[in-house]
């Protein structure tokens, strides 16, 4: 698929003993852009967005979040996620 994760040198984990990997690479979907209904929840946002790493998703109702995190989708484009806005569903 094109998507490799490599485990970070040991100096990454001295202090906390957590293992760290990088990801490098980036893979598509088969199908095209899936698309995740929210159904009214901000779980579903939130947990499906870090697929964006992997492949480009759409979240049908980004504004979900707004209640429980307002910030959600700021803070991950401040962690390098490019993230749009669009009208246009499959």
């Amino acid at each position: 698929m094109g998507v490799f994760l490599n485990k970070m040198p040991s100096k990454f984990s001295q202090k906390s003993g957590t293992e760290y990997y990088l990801q490098e690479g980036k893979s598509l979907a088969e199908h095209g852009t899936p698309f995740i209904d929210t159904y009214h929840d901000h779980r579903m946002a939130m947990s499906f967005a870090p697929l964006g790493l992997i492949f480009p998703v759409q979240i049908n109702d980004p504004d979900v979040v707004s209640k429980s995190y307002p910030g959600f989708w700021r803070d991950l484009i401040s962690l390098g996620f490019i993230i749009e806005e669009t009208n246009i569903q499959e």
